[in-house]
């Protein structure tokens, strides 16, 4: 069986089984995007220049998935349109990438596919494991 990112997931043809994993996956990332929100904030200057000198401090990031694809489509990627993306993934209503209001589905599929069947790592450290059901259904 072979995917593709550019079709909505109910135009595949895939075993509902298949979809539902595609959509827990997805309600993961969209979750997780929800929560990790980057967040800098103003802290005295450890070595001021003036009275009140302050500096930049980050106290939360991004997912480092979502800044891989933020850079990858820099400027032009956003938090809105992939937490939409993401929310019509788990609802089915994604759409095929025919018009440009699609592409972010068309990349949260691209991106979901690829860690269900090769895992994600940072550092060679796992975050998500790839997914045997997944590998063996596209495999055959």
């Amino acid at each position: 069986m072979k995917f593709d990112p550019d079709k909505s997931l109910r135009n595949q043809s895939l075993d509902y089984r298949i979809i539902k994993i595609f959509k827990q996956e997805a309600n993961s990332f969209l979750e997780e995007l929800k929560h990790r929100k980057l967040e800098v904030i103003l802290v005295p200057a450890p070595d001021p220049h003036h009275e009140g000198h302050k500096i930049r401090q980050k106290v939360n990031d991004n997912p480092e998935w979502y800044r891989e694809l933020y850079w990858k489509y820099h400027p032009n990627f956003r938090r809105d349109r992939t937490l939409k993306s993401l929310n019509r993934l788990v609802n089915l209503e994604d759409g095929n990438f025919i018009t440009h209001s699609y592409k972010y589905d068309a990349v949260m599929r691209e991106l979901i596919y690829s860690v269900l069947i090769e895992g994600y790592y940072i550092d060679s450290h796992i975050i998500y494991p790839e997914n045997p059901r997944i590998v063996k259904y596209f495999k055959k």
